[in-house]
C-alpha cells in the first residue's frame, strides 16, 4: 500500500486539481489504519471550505471486493461498494462521511473528515452516565440505519444483492475452527469436529430465521466517531441483508471494549423498547435476548478467527491481545444456556481462553 513519498503526494495534488483548481495540498498525514485494504491520510488544503478532509487510498487489485471474507453475489460490482453503500445511506441520513470528490477509477477517494474523537477513547475514559448516553444515542443510529435501510430498500446498492444467511453463518464459524483451532493448534478430532459443525449448524439455522434488516456487519467502537451529539459511522462497504441482532452484538460485545453486564442488560432493553417505539417492531423481550446471546457467540468466535488469521496469514500480530476478552464473552454466553454446554465443553478442549 502506498507510503508517503513524492510519487503519492504529486498523484494526490493531481487529483485535488481535477476536483478544483483553486485547492493546495498543504500537509499529508498517515492515519492509523486497521488490517483491510485501505488506507487513509489526513490533508491540510488551502481554499476548501474545510481546514482538512480524509483520503481513502484504495488497493487498485483488491477495489472491487467488499471484504476479504467469501460473499456470493449474483450481480458483478461495476463501483467501488464502499461509494455504492455510502450513496445509499446518505440518501437516508445515515451520518455517514460525504464523499467529495474520487478519482476516475477510485483508487482515490476524497472524504469529510469526522476527526479523532473515537468512540472507542471516548468510552474507555467516561463514567458509566457518559457511556450509557453514547451507548443510546449509537443504538437509535443503528435502530435508524437498519430500519429506515431496509424501509427504503434500493436494488441499485449492493447491501441488498446479499443477506446473511445460514451459510455465510456458517463460513464465518468454519473460519473459526480452521484459523482459532486447527491452524493454532492441531488437527481436530474428527467426532469433535463433526460435533462443533452440528452445534453451529443449529445456531446458524436458528439466527438465519430471523426477519432482515440492513445490516453494518462491523458495528463497533472503532468504528464510530463521535460528533457533537452524534455518531459518524465508518467502515459500512460489508452492509448487507442480515438480523438485527448481529450489530447490536457487534456493538454492546465489542472485542475492543468490556462493557459491565449491567449497561448491556440495560442497552439491550433500550433497544427493544426505541425498536417498538420507533418502527412498531415488537420482541418478547426473553426469545430477543437468547437470539441476541447466540448472535454474540457467532460474532465473537468470527473475531477470534479473523484476528487468528490476521496473525497466521497477514502477519500482524496486534489483534491478538483482544483474544482473551472476545473469548471470555463468547464462554459468559455459552454457560448461560444448558443447550450450549457440549458446545462449550468441546471448545474449551480445544480454546485455552475458553477453560
Amino acid at each position: 500500500m502506498q507510503e508517503i513519498n513524492e510519487k503519492l503526494t504529486k498523484d494526490i495534488q493531481d487529483e485535488l486539481k481535477k476536483f478544483s483548481g483553486n485547492f493546495s495540498l498543504k500537509n499529508i498525514a498517515r492515519l492509523k489504519g486497521d488490517a483491510s485494504n485501505r488506507v487513509y491520510y489526513r490533508l491540510e488544503v488551502t481554499g476548501f471550505e474545510k481546514p482538512t478532509m480524509v483520503l481513502m487510498a484504495v488497493n487498485t487489485v483488491d477495489r472491487g471486493i467488499v471484504s476479504e471474507e467469501i460473499i456470493k453475489v449474483s450481480k458483478k460490482f461495476i463501483e467501488l461498494p464502499f461509494l455504492n453503500i455510502q450513496r445509499f445511506l446518505f440518501k437516508i441520513g445515515a451520518r455517514v462521511p460525504v464523499v467529495y470528490h474520487h478519482s476516475k477509477n477510485a483508487e482515490f477517494v476524497f472524504l469529510e473528515d469526522f476527526g479523532d474523537r473515537l468512540m472507542h477513547t471516548i468510552v474507555s475514559n467516561s463514567n458509566r452516565d457518559e457511556v450509557s448516553k453514547i451507548y443510546r444515542t449509537s443504538i437509535e443510529q443503528l435502530l435508524h440505519l437498519q430500519f429506515n435501510g431496509i424501509k427504503n430498500k434500493d436494488k441499485n446498492c449492493y447491501a441488498f444483492w446479499h443477506s446473511f444467511d445460514d451459510k455465510l453463518l456458517m463460513w464465518e464459524f468454519a473460519h473459526f475452527i480452521e484459523y482459532g483451532i486447527e491452524k493454532r493448534t492441531g488437527k481436530i478430532r474428527e467426532a469433535y469436529r463433526r460435533e462443533l459443525y452440528k452445534h453451529f449448524e443449529k445456531i446458524s439455522g436458528i439466527l438465519a430465521q430471523e426477519p432482515t434488516v440492513l445490516t453494518h456487519r462491523d458495528y463497533h467502537s472503532r468504528n464510530l466517531m463521535v460528533i457533537d451529539s452524534s455518531l459518524g459511522i465508518l467502515d459500512f462497504q460489508d452492509a448487507l441483508l442480515g438480523i438485527p441482532h448481529y450489530d447490536l452484538a457487534s456493538l454492546l460485545r465489542d472485542s475492543y471494549i468490556d462493557l459491565d453486564e449491567n449497561i448491556i442488560d440495560e442497552m439491550v432493553k433500550y433497544y427493544i423498547a426505541v425498536a417498538r417505539e420507533n418502527f412498531g417492531v415488537k420482541w418478547r423481550p426473553a426469545d430477543f435476548r437468547e437470539t441476541f446471546d447466540l448472535a454474540s457467540i457467532q460474532r465473537n468466535l468470527k473475531a477470534a478467527g479473523r484476528f487468528h488469521y490476521i496473525h497466521q496469514v497477514k502477519k500482524n500480530p496486534d489483534y491478538l491481545q483482544y483474544l482473551p476478552g472476545t473469548l471470555r464473552k463468547v464462554k459468559t454466553n455459552l454457560l448461560k444456556y444448558k443447550w450450549l454446554r457440549p458446545l462449550y465443553n468441546i471448545l474449551a478442549e480445544y480454546t485455552e481462553e475458553l477453560r
